[in-house]
């Protein structure tokens, strides 16, 4: 299936578009979502940078495990892996 994107892509493009909190809203139907969307805005202007799991919580006002699942279940990767995931990206630029 040669030019087809990856679901961990396609849910990467779609959280991370403009609609990325409706989104999120949808697919987990609580706010917790919201939240975790602006902790995943702050990790793509700060990409370059090292992110503590503690920092990225309190932006999502959540404890760091209750972020960690939410933001696992949104993206179906973890906060290190999305992080990578956005460095592979503008490499590739």
């Amino acid at each position: 299936m040669s030019g087809c994107a990856a679901p961990r892509e396609i849910r990467y493009g779609l959280l991370t578009g403009p609609h990325g909190a409706d989104v999120a809203r949808m697919m987990l139907g609580s706010n917790h979502a919201y939240r975790v969307i602006h902790a995943i805005h702050a990790l793509r202007e700060h990409f370059a940078q090292a992110v503590r799991i503690e920092e990225l919580a309190a932006i999502a006002q959540l404890s760091p495990s209750a972020f960690h699942r939410q933001f696992k279940a949104l993206t179906a990767m973890t906060p290190l892996q999305y992080q990578k995931l956005l460095r592979l990206a503008e490499a590739a630029g």
